[in-house]
Parts: C-alpha cells; structure tokens; sequence
C-alpha cells in the first residue's frame, strides 16, 4: 500500500437465528440441532417427572431471535425425585394406600391368606421396606392379610 490508499471497508451485519422449540427433545438432539443453527448451549440439571435426558424448558424461549454463536440454557430433567418408603407394616390396606399415594407411590395390593381375624386388612408386608429410597411414580407392594 503507499500512502493515501483508499481501502474499502464492509461490515456485515451480524446474522441472527430464530431459537427452535427444543422442549420434549433428548437433550443430545437438542445440543445437535442448536450446533447445525450456529448455536451454543449449556445445560442445567432439573428434577422432573419427565424421563430423564429429557429438555423440560429453554431459555431463551422457542422463536427467539439470537446472533449466532449465542448461547441457549437447556433445563434437562433428572428424572422424578427419589423419596423415602414410609413404614405402613401393621396399617390397615385403606391407611397404607393413603399413605404410600401421599408419598408418591404407585401401590400394588398382594393378599396372605390368614386365619385371625384381628390380622383381617392389615398389612403384613411391603417391599421395599421402609426407609428404601425410591422415585416418585415407582411401585410399592404391601401384602394384606385376608380372613380365609
């Protein structure tokens, strides 16, 4: 160049990217199609009752406008949460399904022949036991004690 060359300046105006709905998605999908847009992401765990792996919620949200490049936060469920089994052993049926359905639980009924009548609707059994930790929507067994 000698002096008083004349340079010729472009400047681009940055492109920018409509944000995709992604919630439903597996999360790996989700980071893959936001890389094929120009997109970055991160990810935040979340407790859901949505599988786990799955994108529960987005920032920004679908049909936002981001330059490329721009970085969207994916919320991916963990999976229900885990709670603690109660001790419904010695309860009658109605009082352990309340109990366990509280919790979160799914109850399964097994009934035990007996021949005491003061045992007739108790619970005799649960598995898993009390205390177990387990997912939210899992199953507890109880078994019931029924006059025969």
């Amino acid at each position: 160049m000698t002096p008083r060359t004349v340079v010729a300046l472009q400047i681009a105006e940055p492109t920018t990217v409509r944000v995709p709905n992604l919630v439903g998605m597996r999360a790996a999908d989700a980071r893959s199609r936001l890389r094929s847009l120009g997109l970055g992401s991160t990810q935040r765990p979340v407790e859901s009752p949505r599988p786990a792996g799955e994108v529960v919620s987005q920032s920004p949200g679908a049909g936002a406008e981001l330059r490329e490049g721009g970085t969207v936060t994916l919320r991916v469920s963990t999976g229900p949460a885990s709670v603690a089994v109660p001790d419904v052993v010695g309860l009658s049926e109605a009082a352990a399904t309340r109990d366990l359905e509280a919790a979160g639980f799914v109850v399964q009924v097994v009934d035990e022949p007996t021949v005491e009548p003061a045992e007739d609707g108790t619970v005799l059994a649960q598995s898993p036991s009390a205390g177990a930790s387990r997912r939210e929507g899992s199953t507890v067994t109880i078994t019931v004690a029924r006059l025969s």
